[in-house]
């Protein structure tokens, strides 16, 4: 795609200007940069660790299962998985939500991974013309906030609301006290390690979402958002911000069992077929990559050099290069 490397750029972290917010001084500084303290950062990830070893060595499950994880076969919920089974032994269900553009690679890891660490696997696969429904409707559509789409492009942040809420109602209905997910710092706000959910709080935004998916994508979201009502109140957590993330050790440490990664996701996932269409959908209609919140706050804390950082946020393919995929999404 023409003009990325053209992209005025923060001189710290690469952020660039066109990204929300991103407040570039005059001497190209974001103000994310700006107000950056790496000590801070530290105590926060920290926090994190300590919050979410005490729920981890203090909760357990009455039934089956101490945790769900919502598993994609990419790297970093098989890290997840890895760490909540060697370092805590828990009682894992892991759930895959085939979205219909599952790396054929990913779901090979996903059976080797659970296999290797003795994990049950569960498999759920909605209906292929609701989710490119959904998926072509996000992209089009104005369906999220700016600050919503800091984190994700639209498509994703789609997919990752209908897996949100199958995995929280497995994890109703077979009382598992814990839902843990494979994000990043940037991904999500830098303090959920842990969350408890507040069943008023959830409800209220859960039927919000939904009346905005209904209106964008038709009663048949309904189905899929909605929440068994219960007494039953798991809790979230995010084991990897509890850790000062690294990605080349992350997929050093999984390719021990098994893990292979994948050549046809692209550099910003491990496990979709979607994702690099969907970024240049989103940089063609914001001009800036969809993953540079987490990218450059990795840059900011030293974890990536900027050389590699730059070969991420480059990497937005032309979407001549994606014919097929609209043939694909055009099947509803």
């Amino acid at each position: 795609m023409k003009n990325i490397k053209h992209t005025k750029r923060c001189v710290i972290c690469l952020l660039s200007e066109s990204f929300p917010d991103s407040g570039l001084d005059s001497d190209n500084t974001c103000k994310y940069c700006r107000d950056f303290k790496l000590d801070k950062d530290k105590e926060t990830i920290n926090l994190n660790q300590n919050r979410i070893h005490d729920i981890l060595t203090t909760t357990r499950g009455e039934n089956n299962y101490d945790v769900i994880v919502a598993y994609s076969g990419g790297k970093d919920s098989t890290f997840t998985l890895k760490l909540l089974k060697e370092n805590y032994n828990l009682r894992i269900c892991a759930m895959l939500i085939d979205n219909n553009f599952v790396s054929r690679q990913a779901f090979i890891n996903a059976r080797s991974v659970v296999d290797f660490l003795g994990i049950d696997l569960i498999i759920n696969r909605p209906s292929s013309k609701f989710m490119h429904n959904l998926y072509n409707k996000s992209i089009e559509g104005n369906m999220y906030s700016k600050d919503q789409l800091k984190r994700a492009n639209a498509a994703c942040l789609s997919c990752i609301g209908i897996i949100n809420s199958i995995v929280l109602n497995e994890s109703v209905s077979k009382k598992i006290p814990l839902i843990a997910g494979g994000y990043i710092g940037g991904q999500i706000p830098e303090k959920s390690g842990m969350l408890k959910i507040s069943p008023n709080l959830f409800r209220e935004s859960r039927k919000r979402q939904i009346e905005k998916l209904k209106n964008s994508v038709g009663k048949e979201a309904e189905s899929y958002m909605n929440v068994e009502s219960s007494n039953f109140h798991p809790i979230i957590i995010n084991p990897l911000l509890g850790l000062n993330y690294d990605e080349k050790y992350i997929i050093q440490e999984i390719s021990k069992i098994g893990w292979i990664l994948p050549n046809d996701t692209g550099k910003s996932s491990s496990n979709c077929l979607l994702n690099d269409y969907a970024i240049s959908k989103h940089y063609l209609r914001y001009k800036y990559h969809p993953y540079e919140a987490e990218i450059c706050l990795q840059v900011r804390r030293g974890m990536l050099s900027k050389k590699d950082a730059m070969l991420k946020l480059n990497d937005i393919k032309d979407l001549e290069q994606f014919k097929h995929i609209d043939v694909k999404l055009s099947e509803i």
